[in-house]
């Protein structure tokens, strides 16, 4: 999890702090394309995006160009730790927290121990499994 707050953008109502329980966000001008979205007409097709690391947030701009870190104009990939800045257009972020995520988790080996411990499991796990393959094949209707 890691927190950024959006100190400043064209559109005030979009000021203040956003949390993010995912370690890979987009943000974007493009409503299709982004987790953030920012309507900050100088973006125009850029966007940036932002990874979780374990020691902070890493930045870079997707479409070849360039950002400002710090206060500086920058090109490329830059690991952001909290209190320092980042922006596009004229959009500037600040980090707030970064929570590293906790260790890898053997989903299988958890299965395996869930369903020993819990034999129902199984079955629910499978209905689940049939509801995910059925909404897939006919849509979300």
């Amino acid at each position: 999890m890691f927190s950024i707050e959006l100190k400043s953008c064209p559109d005030q109502e979009r000021l203040g702090v956003y949390d993010f329980y995912f370690p890979k966000i987009i943000i974007s001008r493009r409503l299709s394309d982004c987790h953030l979205y920012l309507p900050d007409l100088s973006i125009k097709d850029h966007s940036l995006l932002v990874i979780q690391k374990a020691d902070g947030i890493e930045v870079h701009e997707r479409s070849s160009g360039f950002y400002v870190s710090n206060g500086k104009k920058i090109s490329g990939k830059k690991i952001h730790r909290v209190g320092d800045t980042f922006g596009i257009g004229n959009s500037v972020f600040q980090v707030i927290s970064v929570i590293p995520e906790d260790t890898e988790v053997d989903t299988e080996a958890r299965y395996h121990e869930l369903t020993e411990a819990y034999p129902y499991m199984a079955d629910l796990f499978w209905a689940l499994k049939q509801e995910l393959l059925n909404l897939e094949q006919n849509g979300s209707d």
